[in-house]
């Protein structure tokens, strides 16, 4: 009886370090052949990335950014925009992802492809938010010089007031329409919205009664003296 059961534990033991041993031996071709997968991909990534860098300098986009001036809003926040380098960096790590999935696919990391499919996916979404965000600050930049200068000459005392409530309603308007094209909480964004849009109008119709007041009572004034003469 001891020499049967010191057989069969030798058995599963030798069964136990054979189908490790395959495993070990099935694992390795994989994992080397996901291995070769991403570093060539690392490397057709980096190329690809640099080639489009290129492509948008060539087409001078980053000089037609200048001439629309904004470069200069986002000094103002110490920020170093290069549209050649964002489109760059994200054409390299799109595909960066691409080849990772590919190397996760190899492995039968199911969980891990599904992951980076997502991850891949949302990078669009990313390059649009971050679009909507350069055209709302442009937007509300030129919004509030146009504003301050109309207000100005049609003599409202509060030009500042009206002026800042029309930039920063583009700029949190940007904001919430760049987290929406994101994904984030599009319920509250919309409470948000909703909100805001009131307390704009409210603000507004504030500005324009008190700053605006000597203003209209000297166009009554006007139209008064008309109908008398």
């Amino acid at each position: 009886m001891p020499t049967y059961s010191v057989t069969a534990w030798g058995d599963v033991l030798l069964a136990s370090l054979q189908g490790l041993w395959t495993s070990f031996v099935d694992f390795v071709p994989r994992f080397l052949g996901a291995l070769i997968v991403f570093v060539v991909g690392w490397i057709i990534a980096a190329a690809l990335g640099n080639v489009a860098r290129r492509i948008i300098d060539f087409l001078q986009i980053d000089r037609l950014v200048e001439k629309l001036n904004i470069h200069k809003v986002f000094d103002r926040a110490d920020v170093d925009l290069s549209i050649s380098r964002l489109i760059g960096w994200l054409v390299k790590w799109f595909l960066i992802i691409a080849f990772l999935i590919a190397a996760a696919d190899i492995l039968g990391w199911d969980q891990v492809t599904s992951f980076l499919k997502d991850v891949a996916l949302y990078i669009p979404q990313v390059f649009v938010a971050v679009v909507i965000l350069v055209a709302g600050i442009v937007a509300a930049d030129f919004v509030f010089r146009v504003v301050s200068k109309a207000v100005k000459s049609a003599g409202i005392v509060s030009s500042g007031f009206v002026s800042g409530v029309a930039k920063w309603a583009i700029l949190i308007f940007s904001v919430l329409v760049a987290l929406d094209q994101l994904d984030i909480g599009r319920t509250l964004l919309n409470t948000l919205v909703q909100g805001f849009v009131a307390t704009v109008a409210i603000g507004a119709g504030l500005a324009f009664g008190l700053g605006g007041k000597d203003h209209a009572g000297r166009f009554l004034d006007r139209i008064r003296k008309d109908i008398s003469s």
